[in-house]
């Protein structure tokens, strides 16, 4: 599933995880819980005062928000654990999974505008994309869902 998108979502950590290295909550300043997408979506995480690297930042995915509190999934997309701490900078950032996403979705409109026949019989709806054939499918603009 692709993540949900904001602009601008950026804050600082107020609050760090407990322990800094594996903890799986963190707040964020108050009353910036709000400026993030609705979960799930990945954010990166970096010091205060320098640029993300692959040696000082740890992409986590934001599974819940209460408030200004962030439930994280650390160890997100290959990235290396490090211990977040308050003052941080943390990020909803384009990931190496934000453009898999993009291209997936391309890749499944190129296929659908490939398809070969919409039957409706006796109710039933049917699709045909070369040689498949699916019962039960939804054909609208948003894509195939399988009933």
């Amino acid at each position: 599933m692709a993540d949900a998108h904001k602009n601008f979502a950026y804050s600082t950590v107020a609050t760090a995880p407990s322990p800094p290295d594996t903890g799986t909550s963190l707040v964020v300043t108050g009353g910036q819980g709000t400026v993030f997408p609705t979960p799930p979506f990945n954010v990166s995480i970096w010091p205060a005062g320098v640029q993300p690297l692959t040696t000082n930042a740890e992409i986590v995915t934001v599974t819940n928000i209460s408030t200004d509190t962030l439930t994280i999934t650390r160890l997100q997309e290959s990235t290396s654990v490090r211990s977040i701490l308050v003052g941080d900078q943390i990020a909803a950032t384009v990931t190496a999974k934000t453009l898999t996403d993009i291209e997936s979705y391309q890749q499944v409109s190129s296929s659908i505008a490939e398809v070969d026949t919409l039957t409706i019989v006796a109710g039933r709806q049917y699709i045909t994309v070369g040689d498949l054939t699916i019962l039960g499918a939804i054909v609208n603009a948003g894509g195939i869902g399988i009933l």
